[in-house]
């Protein structure tokens, strides 16, 4: 694991990304910022794929350079009255348990953004159901990294916060969870990014987009409130 992390570090360190003049957080399917899409739509007939949701964030230059750790939140809102089925992950006994993940490895592409850990950061994830109201959920994802194997960031760089993989499976079939074919709104609200020198703030303001759509989304897209995020104490934990 050690040796791929290292490869996977220098890789990156060849990958300069594109430039951003601008401090903001962007939202895509299937890369970041404008590299990716804003809109998602799945005929819901097929268990097989997966659907990928990618979070990127821009910071002043030295600031970006050696990121080790980043904070993430999203808020999601379905059009329904209640979370259904198909959008349950991660808590014991939800009905799609295991569909949602998250990581922090974009060593296999795409490189559009600045790759900071190169697959070796520590990955948590909470998936928190009726967060706001009966038709939401709000997403945490913190991924950290030793401040030794930090990166040296190309100047004015966007740079990759996460990749969320969305699996398909359950959605037809014995088994299946209701509710694929349900417009939802996803909304990144902040992402926190610490250096080696320390905390750099939240970051809420988007640079391009911070939400994307499933299917038709919702009406008042993007509807979901901004949260405070959850302190960098919490990612140091991942250490102890």
């Amino acid at each position: 694991m050690l040796r791929a992390c290292i490869a996977g570090l220098a890789a990156v360190l060849l990958a300069a990304g594109p430039a951003s003049a601008q401090t903001g957080i962007n939202l895509s399917w299937d890369d970041c910022g404008t590299f990716g899409t804003a809109a998602k739509m799945f005929a819901c007939d097929a268990n097989g794929d997966s659907s990928i949701l990618v979070g990127s964030f821009s910071v002043p230059y030295p600031q970006a350079s050696c990121i080790v750790g980043v904070t993430s939140i999203l808020d999601l809102q379905v059009s329904g009255s209640s979370v259904p089925d198909w959008w349950m992950f991660k808590n014991a006994g939800s009905c799609r348990q295991t569909s949602l993940r998250a990581s922090g490895d974009f060593w296999g592409g795409p490189q559009s953004c600045f790759d900071w850990n190169g697959g070796c950061g520590l990955v948590w994830m909470a998936y928190d159901v009726g967060q706001g109201g009966a038709n939401r959920a709000r997403i945490t994802v913190m991924i950290a990294m030793p401040c030794t194997w930090c990166l040296p960031a190309p100047v004015s760089a966007e740079i990759y916060a996460f990749r969320l993989i969305l699996r398909h499976d359950r959605t037809v079939g014995t088994g299946v969870c209701a509710g694929c074919q349900e417009g939802v709104c996803i909304v990144l609200n902040s992402v926190r990014p610490v250096n080696a020198g320390g905390d750099l703030g939240e970051i809420s303001v988007p640079l391009e987009r911070n939400y994307v759509t499933w299917q038709d989304g919702t009406p008042a897209c993007p509807a979901a409130v901004p949260v405070r995020a959850k302190t960098w104490g919490a990612v140091k934990a991942l250490y102890r």
